[in-house]
């Protein structure tokens, strides 16, 4: 056997044993919530605390971030259906969030603007800059400057 192929199967073997160790980590999680679990063969503790506690600290941030912005910032599903909203969206589209959540985008389209249902160009384009007037539940309408991006996360 050559050196290659020597170091070849031994990279093959440490390859098995990560996917072992992975899929044994994935049964336990599925069981119950562990801070940790050793691997079958190597005996190896896969940290999962450290890991959920990263998780949540990096969730937390982004939601800071989200909530505290002073732009309107809105997440729609592909549907067109608002899924959440900061507080300036709220204030902004004239509603608190439980009123603005699951509504449509069209929802807040003047009946004249020509563009009204038109969601899918943003999903077709991925990204568009532009003006859109949105009609507000009290009746005013405003223009707004608008910069929407498709798939920022799997149906978002």
């Amino acid at each position: 056997m050559s050196d290659v192929e020597a170091e070849l199967r031994r990279e093959n073997a440490l390859l098995r044993q990560q996917l072992a160790d992975a899929n044994h980590a994935l049964e336990a999680m599925a069981r119950a919530p562990l801070d940790a679990v050793a691997g079958p063969e190597s005996g190896h503790p896969i940290l999962l605390k450290a890991a959920q506690e990263a998780l949540l600290d990096s969730r937390a941030l982004l939601r800071a971030v989200f909530d505290g912005s002073l732009d309107a910032l809105l997440l729609i599903d592909d549907h067109g259906v608002y899924i959440d909203a900061n507080p300036a969206a709220c204030e902004l589209f004239g509603l608190p969030k439980d009123q603005l959540v699951g509504r449509r985008v069209g929802d807040f389209a003047p009946e004249e603007h020509p563009n009204r249902a038109d969601f899918q160009s943003l999903l077709t384009m991925g990204r568009v800059r532009g003006q859109v007037p949105l009609r507000r539940p009290d009746g005013r309408t405003l223009l707004l400057d608008c910069s929407a991006v498709a798939d920022v996360s799997p149906g978002l």
